[in-house]
């Protein structure tokens, strides 16, 4: 039967048109890996600490570019309730205002900065009354590029402030590894940080190959590709080097190719398609007539 392998929430996508499935298809897919799992849980007992019996702990989870750094970071933020209310979030990707670090943790905060700014003491009370645990800075790289000594310094005393008496703060740091790099700067600082690398997956990884298998349950195709063979899953590493960014990007390339080829299913051929180009549909495969 025409998707079968498929999980059943999945299955109602397979009547839709194929520029509607390639929409889905094109869209993130969260998938509880052990990277995943493994930040939630951290995140998860930090967060469980009660206020004020200890110095609050810290993660900075890093990577190399395509990692999934964003994607964790946004699924483990979303996915307890108990905790959502108490985190707040913000990124530190450059915006064409050149709004400064400081300026962006306030407002995350629900803070108006001012042109004065703000006294310490002033965010201590504020993330007490509103009951904010913790916050996760993505692309924390970029929070320290471009600032004046006397910028970094005041900017990482604020953090370092948040995380003692009496606001206890957790920060989670998402970045490439110069985000560490950034926290050294203070050598005080740094030290309350625990580190989580996200490491790409090996050839032979069973977890690869389980989420190979999981993703072609969630992707709406009327027929079993069968990534997790060896033919399958060993092109797909060559081409993205167990990288889970670039897995997905080929992925759901070859994915569009096989609705539009009419093969339901990720082919050898479709992912050598996918890997010219990872958007030209107009492709056709070998023997296709115009």
């Amino acid at each position: 039967m025409d998707g079968e392998h498929l999980h059943e929430s999945r299955r109602y996508a397979l009547i839709l048109s194929d520029e509607e499935r390639c929409k889905i298809i094109r869209q993130d897919i969260k998938v509880d890996t052990e990277h995943l799992l493994t930040v939630s849980n951290i995140v998860h007992n930090m967060l469980s600490i009660v206020r004020g019996s200890m110095e609050a702990p810290c993660l900075v989870v890093s990577a190399g570019s395509n990692h999934g750094k964003t994607t964790i970071c946004n699924a483990v933020r979303g996915m307890d309730e108990s905790w959502r209310h108490k985190i707040r979030y913000v990124t530190f990707v450059k915006d064409t205002g050149k709004t400064k670090p400081m300026v962006k943790l306030l407002t995350a905060l629900g803070m108006e900065p001012g042109k004065a700014g703000i006294p310490i003491s002033m965010v201590a009370e504020y993330c007490i009354a509103n009951d904010i645990r913790g916050v996760f800075m993505d692309e924390f790289h970029d929070s320290i590029k471009g600032l004046s000594k006397g910028e970094q310094d005041t900017f990482l005393s604020l953090l370092r402030g948040l995380c003692g008496a009496p606001a206890y703060l957790s920060f989670f740091v998402f970045g490439i590894d110069e985000a560490l790099n950034a926290l050294a700067i203070d050598a005080q600082y740094v030290r309350r940080f625990e580190l989580y690398e996200l490491t790409p997956w090996s050839k032979t990884d069973a977890e690869y190959l389980n989420f190979l298998d999981t993703w072609e349950e969630i992707v709406p195709l009327a027929k079993r590709s069968h990534l997790s063979s060896k033919s399958m899953s060993d092109y797909i590493y060559t081409n993205t080097l167990g990288v889970i960014g670039n897995i997905c990007t080929l992925l759901r390339a070859a994915a569009c190719l096989a609705v539009i080829w009419g093969d339901e299913k990720i082919t050898l051929e479709s992912l050598q398609a996918a890997t010219r180009s990872k958007w030209n549909t107009r492709v056709r495969p070998k023997g296709a007539v115009e």
